[in-house]
């Protein structure tokens, strides 16, 4: 299995494995479901950057098609957000436009 590094974020080290929808933040396995690697790769992509409902909607519908509404969105940043917590990384949502990757705390 091939890992691919990054995107960088200051104080973490990220790889990760599209095919089988591995995370590995700081050597700790992280393991997701198809709709939450897109999901978090694609935060990951903007961190620190809010991206919209749309946005976010477009990426996950596109490997689930259940994930079409809002609704479903939040069940997933839900659960993905409880995966990410403990490493200092947190998912906060703008209620009237989308959601924000960031560190919670500087890991070393």
């Amino acid at each position: 299995m091939r890992l691919v590094d990054g995107p960088s974020i200051c104080g973490y080290v990220v790889q990760h494995n599209e095919q089988e929808h591995l995370l590995i933040i700081n050597g700790e396995v992280i393991l997701l479901t198809p709709i939450e690697y897109v999901l978090f790769m694609q935060l990951l992509a903007h961190f620190d950057k809010q991206l919209t409902f749309a946005l976010l909607i477009n990426s996950a519908s596109s490997s689930c098609s259940g994930c079409k509404t809002r609704h479903a969105l939040t069940l997933h940043i839900s659960k993905l957000r409880i995966k990410l917590l403990h490493l200092g990384l947190d998912i906060s949502c703008n209620m009237k436009s989308g959601y924000l990757l960031s560190s919670t705390s500087i890991t070393t």
